[in-house]
């Protein structure tokens, strides 16, 4: 039983892609600036957005996006990170 557990978790892991966001902040010691760099995978935003929020947004370098959406997105965005 426990090897057949195995053979389908790891045919499943195989067929499951994996995305990784991350979050970098840089803090210069010179002026004390702060920059924050967030990496997203267009996929995952929109799938976060629509379960989320139940909005379907475009997210592709082809569209331009409207001023909600931007709203929206700067807004979750602003409600998930905080400096503490």
């Amino acid at each position: 039983m426990n090897t057949l557990t195995v053979i389908l978790m790891l045919g499943m892991a195989a067929f499951h892609p994996v995305h990784v966001s991350y979050t970098n902040i840089d803090i210069s010691p010179e002026n004390g600036e702060v920059n924050l760099v967030c990496k997203f995978y267009t996929d995952d935003l929109k799938l976060l957005f629509y379960h989320v929020y139940d909005r379907e947004i475009a997210l592709d370098p082809e569209s331009e996006l409207t001023t909600g959406e931007i709203a929206l997105v700067g807004n979750h965005l602003l409600g998930s990170f905080f400096v503490k």
